[in-house]
């Protein structure tokens, strides 16, 4: 037996930390002249700084790329450009690339 009311507070949840990371990308790549790249760990480090305590963050990196796959389609609807790619030395490190559409 499902309880609606776990589910609507699990959805609101979400919702709410979907709307803060898109509202924080903005503003994170807003006040730049050049697109913000990192991994999802330096994404999250920024998101930290730029929304303060009052959201709850994904715990992990693996997390923040979970929630960033998600909210793709939000994020560009938003005029934000989200792009993926890897470092081609050893490391294969992973990156994100996150600017202002023109």
């Amino acid at each position: 037996v499902v309880n609606t009311s776990v589910v609507k507070a699990r959805r609101q949840a979400r919702s709410e930390i979907n709307n803060a990371i898109v509202q924080g990308v903005r503003t994170l790549v807003a006040s730049r002249t050049a697109p913000w790249r990192g991994t999802m760990t330096e994404l999250r480090a920024s998101l930290e700084r730029t929304l303060g305590k009052k959201v709850a963050l994904p715990g992990s990196a693996a997390a923040l790329r979970v929630v960033v796959n998600r909210i793709l389609r939000q994020l560009r609807s938003n005029g934000v450009r989200v792009s993926f790619s890897r470092a081609t030395d050893s490391s294969r490190t992973r990156f994100v690339e996150l600017s202002i559409r023109k």
